[in-house]
């Protein structure tokens, strides 16, 4: 129990989901992830606010936004990596002994 969470008071809850939104902006996405982790439990409360819910609900979507794209850069780097010459090579900070 901590007195001084600010997800005690309406205001707080307001606050802190915002500032977790919009630092995901900040090349920063997994911090809309930890919006949704941290403001779980505040979210299910029948008196949380509606821009609270509306600004984790908005970080829980920009994560997977920006996950999509992040799956399809791993899956495409590790399957043609070798085939793009000095560029694969170049952008890897660990050539594995192979090929």
């Amino acid at each position: 129990f901590d007195p001084a969470d600010p997800r005690k008071t309406r205001e707080g809850l307001i606050k802190v989901s915002k500032r977790f939104f919009i630092g995901g902006f900040f090349l920063l996405p997994w911090l809309w992830l930890v919006n949704y982790i941290y403001m779980r439990s505040a979210l299910q409360k029948p008196n949380c606010p509606e821009e609270a819910k509306r600004y984790v609900r908005y970080s829980l979507i920009g994560f997977f936004v920006m996950l999509v794209p992040l799956i399809i850069w791993i899956i495409l780097y590790q399957v043609k990596r070798t085939s793009w010459g000095y560029f694969g090579d170049a952008i890897t900070l660990y050539i594995p002994p192979g090929q």
